[in-house]
């Protein structure tokens, strides 16, 4: 500050504010005037503050730019002056200085006597003062320098023209020019003082800030005359300021998006700030108040928030010390990314972030909050896709590596195992069933590999059909073998579809480590050279490496032992003949406390009723395959009651018995005490007998509900079921008694989070008793409506699991009665979850059965299905497209079947948005079929227009698309193949347009084809049409012909067919049209009269869709008038659709082109062609003609066909016509036009006499 101690007629800057008037400083002088320490003052509003000081409010505004007052202490006075002050710079906020002022007007010889005193008090302070003083006479514009400092521009005391030269003189910044000139102006206008912040050069190249103020002393007439200036250097303060404010629009910026900021004192281990997250007080939800210690409040907070697998991390990353020796380590940050929950009670991943700054001597926080939920899902899952393995869902083969090789350098020499599994004979199963039922037979392997080994095994696919088993910490090798010995049984099987079937078995290679390495590379080696023996020994068996090989028997037959270990009940296999166990599931191992390999060669008498001999009640002759034989059994030797069903089965080849036991409890019967006892042991027992004989599942269980019901006296059973992955539940069952309304459609979709109270009851596995609904209606005021809607005011509930996890439970509302045997639901809630399991099981292989695994989509077996039963839709519209996806091998060769993978799932979303009330099905890697019914055929080619562009636009080469479209289906399989051809006819325009080699595309024969055509081998001949009434031509058919050097020529029926076939017709139609243009361009240069000339096109041509683009591309070479040429069609385009049929005429006429039916009557005559499109020409096929003398009928039709013509304005042409009694009767009729050998045979164009 300018002055130690206040001087007469001297301003002192005694407060600085910023522009909302909050006191920033106070000179130690003020502390006279106060009641309170100077530094209680900062942070106050500045008003408050001059009033403590002068006792009166500031006369004027601060925020106008200026103020002032007068006031005494004593028998002194004194000035308050106020100034707003700009520095002119739009970065710099303005600031309010107040300037202290003794009045120096107390009589004159007091003055006198102490103005000697207060020169040399004015000089002493001017050698200690740090600021630059001078006097200002305004009259002159001249300024007398005080003291040794000196102005950056006026190293002399006196300065003459001094307004002037400080504002042209270039060390002050141009920024600062405005708030000088402003100054200037105040002082001439007379006010009593001005002020301005200057930006000043100085000549070292240095920049400092200046606040420079003139105060006017008033001479003795009143007039103002001299002002004192001074110029204090706040650079140190204005870097600060700015500072301040760069923080303060940081720190804004940063509370934009975040779910809560506050401030922390970390010296002092104080939260000095209210954290408040979606208007909720986060400290009042731990107990804690601002001030409170931070320490206090982080653990707090971990406790209650934070997932339990992160709260280490967050309170060790958290820590004040650590945050103090990350700041002495030159960390200005700290942060951490944990779980917690959110103000709404919602799990999420967040970041806490803490900016570190020093201030007064304190290391303060800012903290920062933020939620990156979606971020941390995106990374987590990229990380799990980088992972997994896409098919199978085990580890891939870098996983597996990092996974393992962790392990060994983290245990060391552990006792340990590798295994590599290989599927033998895989090529022949996708050979046979193609890869899609490979990928399948791929997915199920994994499936078995991991229910075979524990959670502590790595199990992963090293690519193709090879899998990978590390097994550590393991208690031998005998024990890794015996579990070699089970993977390599449990995993034979014979994939068959039809008639076809393949065996699939497995070979497995064995390392252990430390005896054969201790690195993942040595034991993979190992382990690969040990596989490698096993397949040439004949497969279908495990080796160790350095061992001898240990055969495992390949099965003969599809083997479901798999699928028998999923149930919950006691299933048994065995001979009817010698009772000999050749099979016992999982849950009956457990029970009888045996082994899978316990049971070979064991009796089923002995293992499971303790006899050595055969059972006196055994009804193996009473068995049959069609139907099972229910009885109920009490087993002394494992002491249980069971319903047991009994069946004659195919097993391996043979008949064999197969049992299911369904344990109903420890001796039911006799242990009776009372009448509910016994009534609750009767429907437990009513009710696994409904489930084993119900003829469905639904029935069986709404009949148990009924005994439920009535069991406990209420008014409603029913089922809930949850669906985890999309937080939901479905009353899936439900029973009511008459007059109670059902609620079943009402329950569906209900979210979790609705009912947190019964989710959270049966995620504790506890059962759900509520009295008294009312009691909830505070406490869980959601539920409390959930259950008051469907009128319930009290319930009984217990939960089922699936696997581990709670997933339904079974409910009675109102029980009036037995409410003390809940045991009862308990125990049918058990039974019924197991149906339900094994209905979700069927209902997984009934859907995998009929749907592609990868897409989702219906798959082929379903189309085959669908084409047997879409002929009842006989009669409704129908759309078709067919589809393939161009380049998807090429994919999947270039990046991985991942990409390809990515590339079908895109496909597929693409047509169920496009069609979501279609039937779309996957026939195959790359192709697709959609069947749309009962759509306009607007909409449908709308939607298929839409959908291509959208997959071009979104796949790495498009799709090939075919559409066809009925208004009444009457033969859906003709359509098929009609969009079938559409769709390899488009197809062959992106290979057209593709270096690719594939299967509907023969490179070869186009370059065959392109030689032969270049060489003349494909000639051009003509066979003249005539006018039968005056014998002369008047059109012409141009027909192809090939002849290579040495063989005879050839007619279009040895070659068209063949390049149809192989997709190459277009390419000789295109050609022949072209030399037809070229013929008649020659007839005209050599003024020959023109006559129309008829080409034909095959079927395939006509469906390109660049047909107009290719006529027009070749009529515009010649100046021909289209009307010359005319395309001839078979009567075979008549199998077409109606639309495709008006759209191809439509092009045609488009072009300018006549048209002409070819073989009109060659199978049968499509009348209704005639009536779609317009032609010029009907053609008569041969058939017709060469029978027409002998045959009445022939005549018949023939006159018939040609008066139509006649009626139709077209003209009718007569094929095949070789004597004169066929021309005598076609002239006869008024036939039009005659062709055929009678007049002329074809004759080479060369030689063709116009």
């Amino acid at each position: 500050m300018p002055q130690n101690s206040l001087q007469p007629d001297l301003p002192l800057i005694v407060i600085v504010a910023d522009s909302a008037q909050k006191v920033r400083y106070v000179h130690e002088e003020m502390q006279k005037f106060l009641d309170y320490p100077v530094s209680g003052c900062s942070g106050r509003d500045l008003s408050e503050v001059i009033w403590d000081i002068a006792g009166q409010r500031l006369n004027g505004t601060p925020d106008k730019g200026y103020g002032e007052l007068l006031f005494s202490r004593g028998t002194e006075e004194y000035r308050l002056t106020v100034q707003l002050l700009d520095s002119g710079r739009e970065q710099a906020a303005p600031e309010i200085t107040v300037i202290l002022q003794k009045n120096g007007d107390t009589e004159r010889r007091n003055l006198e006597q102490e103005l000697s005193l207060n020169l040399q008090r004015y000089k002493i302070a001017l050698s200690r003062c740090s600021n630059i003083i001078w006097e200002y006479h305004l009259d002159e514009d001249c300024a007398y320098l005080q003291g040794d400092r000196r102005l950056p521009f006026a190293p002399s005391g006196k300065i003459t023209d001094f307004s002037k030269k400080m504002v042209k003189d270039k060390c002050v910044d141009p920024e600062s020019l405005p708030a000088l000139r402003q100054m200037f102006l105040d002082l001439k206008a007379g006010n009593p003082m001005a002020c301005a912040l200057l930006h000043i050069r100085r000549n070292d190249g240095g920049q400092r800030w200046f606040r420079v103020t003139h105060t006017v002393l008033r001479s003795g007439d009143g007039a103002d005359h001299i002002a004192i200036g001074v110029a204090e250097d706040i650079s140190r303060e204005q870097k600060e300021q700015e500072r301040y404010q760069q923080e303060e629009k940081y720190r804004q910026a940063l509370v934009v998006d975040a779910l809560a900021s506050y401030e922390i004192d970390i010296d002092n281990d104080r939260i000095i700030e209210k954290i408040i997250e979606n208007n909720k007080d986060m400290l009042a939800s731990v107990g804690l108040s601002v001030n409170c210690r931070y320490t206090q409040f982080l653990k707090r907070w971990a406790e209650k928030n934070i997932h339990t697998e992160d709260r280490f991390i967050f309170l060790q990353e958290m820590n004040p010390d650590v945050l103090r020796r990350r700041f002495e380590n030159g960390h200005q940050e700290a942060e951490c990314e944990y779980r917690s929950l959110n103000a709404n009670n919602e799990m999420i991943w967040c970041n806490t972030t803490i900016y570190l700054i020093e201030s007064g001597g304190h290391l303060m926080g800012f903290v920062y909050v933020k939620n990156i939920e979606e971020k941390k899902r995106k990374e987590l899952e990229l990380l799990r896709q980088s992972r997994i393995d896409p098919l199978t869902g085990l580890l891939n083969r870098a996983a597996c590596l990092q996974e393992i090789n962790y392990l060994l350098k983290e245990n060391g020499p552990e006792e340990s195992a590798l295994l590599i599994i290989d599927v033998d004979n895989f090529k022949m199963v996708n050979d046979t069933f193609g890869h899609m039922y490979g990928d399948k037979v791929l997915a199920g392997i994994a499936y078995k590999l991991r229910d075979i080994f524990d959670e502590d095994a790595i199990v992963g696919r090293l690519g193709g059909d090879e899998f990978l088993i590390f097994m550590f910490h393991i208690p031998g090798e005998d024990a890794v073998c015996h579990k070699a010995q089970i993977v390599a049984r449990e995993l034979q099987t014979i994939q068959q579809e039809g008639e076809n079937q393949v065996v699939v078995t497995n070979s497995i290679g064995i390392a252990f480590s430390p005896r054969h390495g201790c690195r993942f590379q040595e034991l993979y080696v190992k382990a690969d050279t040990a596989l490698r023996y096993a397949k040439q020994s004949g497969k279908s068996c495990y080796s160790v490496f350095g061992d001898k090989i240990s055969r495992v028997v390949p099965m003969q037959y599809v083997n479901r032992e798999w699928l028998l270990d999923e149930l919950e009940e006691i299933v048994y296999i065995s001979d009817i003949q010698d009772y000999t166990l050749l099979y016992v599931n999982r849950v009956g191992r457990e029970q009888i406390g045996m082994k899978l390999e316990d049971f070979e060669k064991k009796k089923c008498y002995q293992m499971l009723q303790g006899r050595n001999t055969p059972c006196p009640f055994c009804n193996n002759a009473k068995l049959v395959k069609e139907s099972f034989i229910t009885w109920e059994y009490e087993n002394p030797y494992l002491k249980k009651y069971f319903i047991v069903k009994d069946k004659l089965v195919e097993w391996n080849g043979r008949p064999v018995r197969m049992e299911i036991a369904v344990d109903v409890g420890n001796h039911l019967i006799g242990d009776y005490t009372t009448t509910a006892k016994y009534h609750m042991e009767t429907v437990m027992l009513e009710s696994l007998r409904t489930l084993n004989s119900a003829e469905d599942l639904e029935s069986g269980i709404t009949r148990i509900l009924e005994l439920i019901t009535r069991f406990y006296d209420g008014c409603r059973s029913y089922i809930i079921e949850i669906d985890r992955e999309r937080g939901y539940a479905h009353n899936t069952y439900e029973w009511c008694r008459e007059g109670i309304p059902s609620q079943k459609d009402s329950l569906q979709n209900i979210a979790l989070d609705a009912i947190p109270y019964i989710f959270e009851t049966f995620n504790r596995k506890q059962h759900l008793i509520i009295s008294r609904v009312e009691e909830l209606k505070y406490t869980y005021p959601s539920e409390y409506q959930f259950l008051k809607r469907r009128r319930a005011h009290s319930l009984f509930a217990v939960p089922f699991e699936d696997e581990t996890a709670f997933s339904g439970y079974i409910g009675v509302d109102n029980p009036n009665i037995n409410q003390d045997t809940i045991r009862l639901l308990d125990t049918i809630a058990y039974n019924i979850a197991n149906e339900i399991k094994k209905r979700r099981l069927y209902e997984r292989l009934e859907f995998e059965a009929g749907h592609d695994t990868l897409s989702g989509l219906l798959n082929r077996s379903s189309f085959v299905r669908y084409q047997s039963e879409i002929e009842k839709k006989c009669g409704a519209s129908c759309g078709i497209i067919t589809a393939d996806i161009n380049g998807l091998k090429q994919l999947n060769q270039d990046f991985g079947h991942s990409r390809g993978d990515e590339t079908i799932i895109e496909v597929t979303r693409i047509m169920r948005s496009s069609f979501p009330e279609g039937d779309i099905f996957r026939l195959s890697g790359d192709e697709f079929v959609i069947v749309a019914m009962n759509m306009a055929y607007e909409n449908f080619m709308k939607l298929v227009k839409n959908m291509g562009i959208e997959l071009d636009s979104r796949t790495p080469s498009g799709v090939s698309l075919g559409t066809t479209w009925v208004e009444h289906l009457t033969d859906f399989d003709v359509l098929l193949h009609h969009a079938e051809e559409l769709m390899l006819v488009n197809k062959q325009i992106y290979y057209k347009n593709s270096d690719e080699v594939r299967k509907h595309y023969s490179p070869e024969g186009l370059k065959l084809l392109v030689h032969d055509v270049e060489q003349g081998y494909y000639r051009l001949y003509l066979q003249p049409k005539f006018d039968p009434e005056t014998g002369t031509v008047h059109s012409v058919e141009a027909l192809s012909r090939y002849q290579a050097p040495g063989r005879d020529l050839q007619s279009p029926v040895k070659f068209v067919s063949l390049l149809e076939k192989m997709k190459l017709i277009r390419y000789l139609d295109f050609y022949m049209l072209e030399e037809v243009f070229r013929l008649l361009s020659r007839w005209k240069a050599e003024g020959k009269p023109l006559i129309p000339v008829s080409v034909n096109f095959s079927r395939i041509t006509l469906l390109e869709s660049d047909l107009f683009q290719m006529l027009t591309e070749i009529q515009s070479k010649y100046d021909v008038p289209c009307d010359m040429v005319m395309i001839e069609i078979t009567e075979r385009i008549g199998d077409m659709e109606h639309k495709v049929m008006e759209s191809i005429g439509s092009k045609l006429r488009k072009a300018g082109f006549r048209i002409s039916l070819d073989d009109f009557g060659a199978d049968y005559a499509n009348m209704s062609i005639l009536s779609i499109m317009h032609f010029d020409e009907v053609k008569l096929d041969k058939s017709l003609v060469e029978n027409l003398v002998e045959n009445e009928k022939n005549q018949i039709i023939v006159r018939c066909i040609i008066e139509m013509c006649r009626r139709l304005h077209v003209d009718c042409v007569a094929e095949g016509v070789e004597t004169k009694e066929q021309l005598d009767l076609l002239k006869e009729y008024g036939c039009t036009t005659i062709q055929g050998f009678y007049y002329s045979k074809p004759v080479d164009a060369g030689q063709f006499l116009v």
